[in-house]
């Protein structure tokens, strides 16, 4: 597969350094508005650097979009319309129009578009996953997301902190994250949605902390909260079946199985991420997310989070804002 990266900030970097980690996939270039910022990245990841429009005029397999996500959904169309299949970075875009937009032209032209919602290709939450599924526990009752971080921290400068380009704060960006989540880890979908976002911290205009409460179509429930006014740090993710309980500690590298008021199983993980021998690191969700997009290229597999996917995270931020009275994006194609 060759691959093509739009996007020079740490989500182009982190494409760029997990290609290197993917057998079968070129790293042909990277692009960008900014020239010093592409020779730079191009550099340090061993690439070559491009316009957005000599990029696709050279006609990569796959282009990732890493830009800030009011231009995805245009930067998406321009490639799909030049039949270049897309990444797409987390939040698919800023609007369920948008989102269509790019679905359907994926569709006209036979297409395919994923959206990268890392944390459901991490090692650890794949496990998680196969656990649940695995039925030896029963059925879901609850999923349970608390997720804290400094959201305001050093990078949250420029774009970040615009409307029309970063669509607010936690809501449309880390809690997109850990709505998906929850959803892969019920391996079911939303149908009610009850949340706000708030939180607001002094001299930002940007929701700083959002709580929801979704029932899944089979009946379980999740509360996903997510803040990111720094006050602590920690991502801490609990299933609840009617016969166990799995306890997701990612910074721990661990998951418990609780069976009867007891720890019944371990399992524990290394790093999440590879070095090659050149000291090009590639992190281990967008390495996975690489690994099935050429696998889907190459023999027709599936793609786990997929334009409609990447929509339904959306759908479900943009209900949050719009309850709590915060800005919403228009539609930009």
């Amino acid at each position: 597969m060759r691959f093509g990266i739009i996007g020079t900030g740490d989500a182009g970097g982190s494409f760029a350094g997990a290609a290197h980690h993917v057998p079968g996939v070129e790293l042909l270039g990277v692009a960008g508005r900014t020239p010093e910022r592409v020779a730079a990245l191009a550099v340090k990841m061993q690439t070559h650097a491009f316009t957005p429009d000599a990029l696709m005029a050279a006609k990569p397999d796959c282009i990732a979009i890493a830009t800030p996500p009011g231009v995805h959904a245009a930067q998406a169309l321009a490639c799909l319309r030049a039949g270049i299949h897309v990444m797409i970075e987390k939040p698919m875009a800023l609007c369920t129009e948008d989102c269509d937009a790019v679905i359907a032209a994926a569709a006209e032209r036979g297409l395919k578009v994923m959206v990268t919602q890392t944390w459901r290709y991490r090692d650890i939450t794949r496990k998680a996953r196969e656990l649940v599924a695995s039925g030896r526990f029963g059925a879901v009752t609850c999923v349970t997301v608390r997720s804290a971080h400094n959201y305001f921290g050093g990078k949250r400068t420029g774009w970040h902190l615009e409307v029309d380009l970063a669509g607010g704060g936690v809501t449309l960006n880390p809690f997109i994250h850990m709505i998906d989540l929850a959803r892969f880890l019920a391996g079911d979908e939303v149908t009610e949605v009850q949340g706000y976002a708030a939180g607001r911290k002094k001299g930002y205009a940007m929701d700083g902390d959002v709580i929801c409460l979704a029932r899944f179509a089979r009946g379980a429930t999740a509360v996903v909260h997510v803040d990111g006014n720094g006050v602590s740090v920690e991502d801490a993710i609990d299933v609840f079946m009617t016969d166990g309980l799995l306890r997701v500690r990612p910074s721990e590298k661990r998951i418990e199985v609780v069976l009867a008021n007891r720890i019944a199983e371990v399992y524990g993980f290394g790093e999440n991420g590879l070095t090659n021998a050149k000291g090009i690191y590639g992190f281990g969700g967008y390495i996975n997310h690489i690994l099935e997009m050429r696998d889907a290229l190459e023999r027709g597999g599936p793609i786990t989070s997929d334009g409609a996917n990447g929509r339904e995270n959306v759908r479900i931020a943009r209900l949050i804002l719009e309850r709590s009275g915060l800005p919403l994006a228009r539609p930009t194609v």
